[in-house]
């Protein structure tokens, strides 16, 4: 059986929920994760001989190296030792030189030192769990007596679970070494064992079977070692492994149109877009050349539409992009749209089978041949007469509806249903479809 513990000390469930969280968001996240692929290795040695730099080089050569990992070690000094040159990134090994890299995130940290309930002697403590990064939470070996002493609410261990870590292995009781020891091919000194769980969460075995597998590939040759069979244990999810994680989530596709006049008159007019599916914002750009070289976001919300106003003359081009948590979609872009262009242009209608407009052109006799025909038109001259329905027009910018006589009135109404009759005034009509229907 594979067990992993995780401490309730009192009614600290806000702490429980904590780690059940972290958790979950561990096994789970979509991002980038090649932060875990480092390893920490910070060594204090616990006797004169052998040096602790021993057991961060052998995890470095042994296992870090083979399968592409980055490793940083932080030892006392950079000694050679027969056949092996230390050649630490950082000396010497303290709490501050340690808690400082750390904060770089790393997926597993092993280290080697004495130790008591609440501290890793020259290495870490329980007081410094705080400064840790829990967004990104590391694996921990810890080498040294008592880090799990489950009497004391704030061991080490379950301390950094709370914050900084997503599974420790640490020692309840008192750990032994070998003074002198450096070859540890199988015997159950807590180095030996620190390398060789180390090399499995490396080679992203599951935390539990880690050490397991580990315990069964010692050999237990006197009570010493039996203990250390018995006081490393795990604190956290048996199950997580360090390459556990979500399917990265795809970002919304690109909204299939956009749309907005071709023309316009007064810098008036609405940039309409449709919805792209899982989509839950949108980024919207003015440019003023189709290369959309310095282009500025003018919108940027869950709308599908946007009102410009007031622009400059001049010649503008617009593109849209989706956008949700998992990231922005490609852009879609538009058409140039000319500011100012036709302003002046006025059309004519009579109603009548050869309409002549008061020798005013261009001349029509429908209001539909008028605004279809008509496309930059902003002023309409309509002539008193009855103009006829099934007729239906799209407005390309808002229509200014004038009398082309004063002898009339025309009606202050946009929603006509049969025939229209102009008189005298002035109606306004905008963008949109503008239909008369009998």
């Amino acid at each position: 059986m594979y067990a992993g513990r995780i401490p309730v000390y009192g009614t600290a469930y806000a702490d429980l929920d904590n780690i059940l969280q972290k958790t979950i968001d561990y096994g789970q996240d979509p991002g980038d994760i090649g932060w875990r692929e480092k390893v920490l290795l910070p060594m204090k040695p616990s006797d004169p001989s052998p040096h602790g730099g021993l057991l961060g080089e052998n995890i470095k050569l042994d296992y870090a190296d083979p399968n592409g990992w980055a490793s940083y070690r932080i030892y006392d000094d950079d000694a050679d030792y027969p056949d092996i040159d230390l050649d630490p990134e950082l000396t010497p090994c303290d709490i501050d030189n340690v808690k400082a890299e750390w904060i770089n995130h790393y997926g597993l940290v092993t280290w080697w030192t004495h130790g008591s309930s609440t501290s890793a002697s020259y290495v870490f403590g329980s007081s410094d769990c705080g400064d840790l990064d829990d967004d990104y939470p590391s694996f921990t070996f810890q080498c040294s007596c008592l880090n799990g002493y489950p009497e004391s609410t704030s061991n080490l261990g379950y301390c950094l679970l709370k914050n900084g870590a997503i599974g420790t292995v640490s020692a309840s009781r008192v750990s032994w070494y070998s003074p002198g020891d450096s070859n540890w091919d199988s015997t159950a000194v807590n180095s030996y064992m620190a390398h060789r769980y180390s090399g499995k969460i490396i080679n992203r075995v599951r935390a539990a079977k880690a050490l397991f597998d580990m315990k069964m590939e010692t050999a237990i040759w006197s009570d010493s070692r039996w203990m250390n069979f018995l006081v490393f244990n795990l604190y956290g999810d048996p199950a997580i492994k360090i390459d556990d994680a979500g399917e990265p989530c795809p970002p919304p596709p690109a909204p299939a149109d956009i749309d907005y006049p071709d023309s316009d008159c007064d810098g008036d007019f609405t940039v309409t877009w449709s919805v792209a599916s899982g989509a839950t914002g949108y980024t919207l750009e003015r440019a003023g050349d189709p290369s959309f070289t310095g282009a500025v976001a003018v919108y940027t919300g869950a709308s599908t539409s946007y009102d410009e106003s007031g622009l400059a003359d001049g010649t503008y081009y617009y593109r849209v992009s989706s956008a949700n948590s998992c990231g922005s979609s490609a852009w879609q872009d538009g058409d140039g749209i000319d500011v100012g262009a036709g302003c002046g242009d006025v059309i004519y209608l009579e109603a009548n089978a050869s309409p002549t407009c008061q020798g005013n052109t261009p001349c029509y006799a429908t209001i539909e041949d008028g605004i279809n025909m008509g496309d930059p038109v902003h002023v309409t001259k309509v002539a008193e007469g009855v103009y006829p329905g099934d007729a239906a027009c799209l407005l390309p910018r808002t229509v200014t509806f004038q009398a082309l006589d004063s002898s009339y009135t025309i009606p202050s109404v946009v929603n006509i249903s049969g025939s229209l009759t102009i008189s005298d005034g002035t109606l306004i009509m905008g963008m949109g479809t503008f239909a008369l229907t009998n």
